[in-house]
Order: structure tokens, then sequence, then C-alpha cells
């Protein structure tokens, strides 16, 4: 046993060493002649630019090798397509081969703008921790257990799992799109945090839900500070009446609602799950005092932008509530805004935000033991419910073709009556 350690240790350490690092106090090399189609790039590299990104083609110490693959790989590169296997592949093309895929499924809707930002955000870590020119051949286990080490650092099991899932899904995209030749073995050491790690992190946190009367005295502080206040009280509203997240607020259009009839009719973005709910009475009279607002801003201002015209709910400075920044950070004005009305509130808690009244809809919406209509509410597939065996749920909803409104009705009621007892209904 000794000696196949002793092996195996010599292996790494000789995989280790052929990873490409920048000289130390060397200058970039000039041109080994004019006509040379490649740069010296600060990683110890040669380069080239190519359809608006840096591709990386061999160290500075041979130059004819890094033409060799230059003139193997270009006419690929310039067409946008992946070059032939490579074991050569490097962490920064894989990492921005990967995002320029989430990017396009961005454009076509597949994916949101949130979710491409986190992408972005881990593949960062990922080159952070391992090296921009980390050949992809030359990772260890050890590399991958550093790797999970940070993600662990950023937050708790909950976040990390987060963190270490869409890294995980860098490297399987770049076998599966014909980047790397096989699979990346992590070796046991880029596991997800247990479900007990995972369990204890959510308990840390305290209860994720608000009680009646916390939600109240929200909706009354948000009355109270003017014009943002409008839009921000119908968003509550719609948070503990229909479920709705940020997001969900911030994304939510004309054609989603029928207010005549207080309907509420929003596949969930996330998933595009069927989603429907009956709305209260405050509610949509809420809705409808937001939409006065919006129009007088329109009167006072001119016409919105396309993009904004369908929006139920937009800024004061005329700006959707769900954005990116020129940073790729997104920014969620919904969120922003409750935290802020927490804090006023002195109900300011750690991981609480507007997400906690989708936890609160449910918790009081379950006490009806309607639970298909309660995950119609909340937008959750059918292997989600509650209260059935995961079997039974699929099997009940490949059968059940709808669920009236006076379902809806009901657990609308029972949810209102929760939280205003004395509105007699």
């Amino acid at each position: 046993m000794g000696k196949q350690a002793d092996r195996r240790a010599t292996v790494v350490s000789t995989v280790v060493s052929t990873a490409p690092e920048r000289p130390k106090r060397q200058r970039k090399p000039a041109k080994p002649y004019p006509e040379f189609p490649l740069y010296a790039h600060a990683g110890g590299v040669w380069a080239k630019r190519i359809r608006g990104r840096e591709h990386y083609f061999g160290p500075w110490g041979d130059p004819d090798a890094a033409l060799e693959r230059y003139l193997e790989e270009k006419d690929f590169l310039h067409a946008g397509e992946p070059p032939p296997h490579d074991e050569t592949c490097t962490l920064d093309e894989l990492v921005n081969r990967y995002l320029a895929a989430q990017r396009a499924k961005r454009d076509s809707g597949e994916i949101s703008a949130v979710h491409l930002a986190d992408c972005i955000r881990d593949g960062r870590r990922i080159l952070d921790c391992l090296g921009r020119t980390r050949p992809i051949a030359t990772l260890t286990p050890m590399d991958f257990g550093r790797l999970r080490a940070a993600a662990m650092a950023a937050g708790n099991a909950t976040t990390a799992s987060g963190i270490i899932i869409r890294q995980r899904s860098v490297f399987r995209w770049g076998h599966t799109s014909g980047l790397l030749p096989e699979e990346v073995r992590y070796g046991g050491t880029f596991a997800l945090p247990s479900a007990k790690a995972r369990r204890r992190a959510l308990r840390a946190n305290g209860p994720r839900d608000l009680s009646a009367a916390e939600i109240r005295q929200v909706l009354a502080a948000a009355a109270t500070t003017g014009g943002r206040g409008v839009n921000l009280q119908a968003m509550i509203l719609l948070g503990i009446n229909a479920a709705l997240g940020n997001a969900d607020c911030a994304r939510l259009r004309m054609d989603h609602l029928d207010l005549d009839a207080a309907i509420l009719d929003y596949p969930r973005p996330k998933t595009e799950a069927p989603r429907r709910a009956v709305l209260w009475p405050r509610t949509v009279e809420a809705i409808r005092v937001a939409l006065r607002r919006r129009e007088a801003g329109v009167n006072r201002r001119g016409v919105l932008p396309a993009e904004l015209a369908q929006l139920v709910f937009i800024t004061a400075h005329r700006r959707p509530y769900a954005s990116v920044s020129a940073a790729g950070t997104p920014v969620d004005t919904v969120g922003m805004e409750f935290r802020r009305l927490l804090a006023d509130c002195d109900l300011a808690r750690k991981g609480l935000g507007f997400y906690a009244l989708r936890h609160s809809f449910r918790t009081v919406a379950d006490e009806t033991r309607d639970f298909p209509a309660v995950d119609l509410v909340m937008g959750h597939l059918p292997d989600n419910s509650a209260g059935a065996a995961p079997f039974a749920a699929r099997m009940g909803a490949r059968y059940r073709q709808r669920i009236g409104n006076d379902r809806l009705a009901a657990i609308a009621a029972h949810v209102e009556a929760w939280l205003f007892p004395t509105a007699g209904s």
C-alpha cells in the first residue's frame, strides 16, 4: 500500500506541475515575427480575440505549438463552434463558453436574468479558486476539494449547495457540448453538504414566515410611505393572497389579471407551472389604485416604452422592479423596499424577505387540506404536493383536468379570515 500511495502521489504531483503558471517577474515576450497572429497574454499564454472573446493557445515558451493549435481551431472558433476534443482546454475557455450558452438561454427566455447572474458569479469563483489558464485535464480531487471549501465559506450549507450545483453544471455542460472528451471526475471531494447540514442552516435562520399581526403592521407602514407605498401595498397583498414572490410581482403583466372577475392566472416563470388564484376585494382595489397612479404618471410624463407598457408595476423612475445592473448583478427593488419596511417596523430578521409572504400563505392555506388547490395557487408541481404520497399526487394530477374557482375562493377566504379576523370573511 505504501508503494501504491507513493506512485499516486507522484502522478498527482506530475499532473499538477503541468499547469501553466504566469512566469514571475517576466515581461511579455515580443511576437516571434511581425505577422504572428497571436499576442502575449498577461496570463503567460499566447492568445487571440475571436468573436468578442479571448482564446488561449499555449504558453509563451512554445509559440510554434501555440500557432499550430490556433491554425487547427481557428475555423471552428470563427464559426462560433467548439473545436474538436482537446485535452488542453483551459478553465477560462470552458467557463466563458458555458456562460455564452447561458446568455443565449436567457435571451430566449429559458432562464431568468437572475439565474444567469448567479452562473456568472459562480463561474468567476471557479476561475478565482483554480486559475484561469489551468488546463482542465490537470484538475485533481484536491482541486475540487478546494473549490468545495470556497463554496462552503461563501455562506451556510443551503447557499453552498446552490453554488456547487451551478459549478457542477459548468463541467457537465463541457462534456455534453463536446468541448471536453470525457466527464470530469470529482473524486468524491465535490459533494453537496449533507441534508443534516442543510436542515441545520435552515433552522439557524429561524421561522421564515410572518404572523398575521406582522403582515398587518407592514401593510400599515407601506401606507405611510407616500407614492412608493401604493405599489408596495398591492404587492404585499398579492404575496399573501396569491403567493406571489418578488420576481412574480415585478414581472406581473396586465394580461395575467382579470380584475372584474377577481382572478389571477399567471403561470410561474420559474417552471411554467400553471398558477391561478381568486383575489380579495381589497387586493383588487389596491391593484386598481396602483394602476391609476401609473396612468397618471403616463399622462404627466408621456407614453411608456414598449418593454414597460404591459407591466402592472413600475418604479417612480419608470423602470422595472427587477433588472440586472451593468455589472451583471440582479437588482431586486421589490425585495429592497420590503426589507426597508421590515426594518422600519423592527421586524428585520436574518434571511427574512418578501418571500416570507409565500411561506405564510402556504402555512395557513394548508389548514384547508385542499392540497391540490393550494398547489395551484403556489404554482407547485404535483410531486411537491403536501399530504399525499408523491406517486399518488402525480397520478391524481394526470387525471385531474381542472380545479374550480370555488375551491380557490375557499382558500382565499380562509387566509383572509386569518389575516383580517374582524373582516367577517
